[in-house]
């Protein structure tokens, strides 16, 4: 389960890496950020209840919440508007 997501926010154009802290993510294999945030890598892990991956949000992402969405092998883990981009 995703509790929460460190940093949550971000602008069109930025790129830069997210901790995502939850429990059972050791088998994490991917993460979506939603439409116009691209997930640079794969989750790197650090622990069980910790992941981090390099996000870049496109220059043309509309502003607004995102879902933020762990792919484990049995299972999908969201956080419900987790991640938002900012309006510039």
């Amino acid at each position: 389960m995703i509790r929460s997501i460190s940093p949550n926010t971000g602008d069109p154009r930025d790129r830069f890496t997210v901790t995502i802290i939850g429990d059972g993510l050791t088998a994490a294999h991917s993460v979506s950020l939603g439409t116009g945030v691209a997930v640079m890598n794969p989750p790197k892990i650090i622990g069980d209840g910790e992941i981090r991956v390099k996000i870049e949000i496109e220059g043309t992402a509309i502003h607004g919440p995102r879902d933020v969405v762990v792919k484990l092998p049995t299972r999908d883990d969201p956080l419900p508007g987790g991640f938002t981009v900012n309006k510039i």
